[in-house]
């Protein structure tokens, strides 16, 4: 049986959690580590919103320009899901960077 387990963190408690991996010492294992736990989670496009401080149309629009790749979408033409731990390495400034080379291209 499958299951969706939601956490709710604060944008604070999330910061405050990724401040003390990064005082350890190996930085990379930490980041592995920090990635790993949250490798079962999915949350939806209005969480990444939040979590990058961009718009739910613009992680949308992301997707569906193949610069942002769902987990899965919870029914057809419903709700994506994303990874937590592949949400948590992207960067919306390369993002963009990537969307204008591909227009232009």
């Amino acid at each position: 049986m499958e299951r969706t387990i939601l956490y709710q963190i604060t944008p604070e408690d999330l910061r405050s959690f990724i401040l003390d991996e990064i005082a350890k010492n190996d930085l990379e294992a930490s980041k592995r580590e920090l990635l790993k736990r949250y490798e079962n989670t999915l949350i939806g496009v209005n969480e990444v919103a939040v979590i990058h401080n961009v718009s739910r149309a613009t992680v949308r629009n992301y997707i569906d320009d193949g610069l942002i790749y769902p987990e899965a979408r919870t029914v057809k033409n419903g709700k994506y899901k994303l990874r937590l731990s592949y949400v948590l390495t992207l960067d919306f400034e390369e993002l963009k960077k990537q969307l204008k080379l591909k227009k232009l291209a």
